[in-house]
């Protein structure tokens, strides 16, 4: 079993970038390998960064060429790193985004140790934010998120976190 870290890297500006670099040591730590799909846009954007994260074993890259609708960028990036993992694999679909805060933070060293719990066993696993990330989230996105939370809840009867930001699950 091995923790795999799953991100798009949508970032023509290269914010996250800058952030994912600086953490790299970090995640080597924590995953095993990363697979990390790039839309066109940021590969034309940031060629700097692209070619760093290629040349490094530890990122399984994906180019995207064409600019894909986001729910097909995503689906796209979950099937690659699907087919190309080990069926006890945990697979950490997340946003380097929510991830940076949390190892950039006083939330690092709980982090490592959520990550790190985490079994073929107990997984798929949602990572759920607390009521206090919850206050801090902006309006408009809560309120998105909620209304596909509820939607799901229309069409399957149950409730899950549809707009969730971090799901371990294993390939199969």
């Amino acid at each position: 079993m091995q923790h795999i870290l799953v991100t798009p890297m949508n970032d023509p500006e290269g914010t996250m970038f800058a952030h994912l670099q600086q953490l790299t040591p970090l995640l080597k730590t924590i995953f095993a390998k990363a697979f990390v799909s790039i839309p066109a846009t940021t590969i034309q954007k940031q060629a700097d960064y692209v070619a760093w994260i290629e040349s490094d074993p530890f990122f399984v890259v994906q180019r995207c060429e064409g600019d894909l609708p986001v729910g097909h960028y995503f689906a796209e990036l979950y099937r690659y790193s699907a087919r190309h993992s080990q069926p006890d694999d945990l697979l950490h679909l997340c946003y380097i985004d929510r991830l940076a805060f949390a190892l950039e933070t006083d939330y690092r060293e709980a982090c490592i140790n959520d990550i790190r719990s985490v079994s073929v066993d107990n997984a798929p696993l949602i990572f759920e934010r607390s009521a206090k990330a919850w206050e801090t989230h902006p309006q408009n996105y809560r309120e998105i998120e909620h209304m596909v939370t509820r939607v799901g809840e229309l069409l399957f009867g149950k409730s899950w976190d549809l707009g969730w930001c971090h799901l371990v699950a294993t390939p199969e």
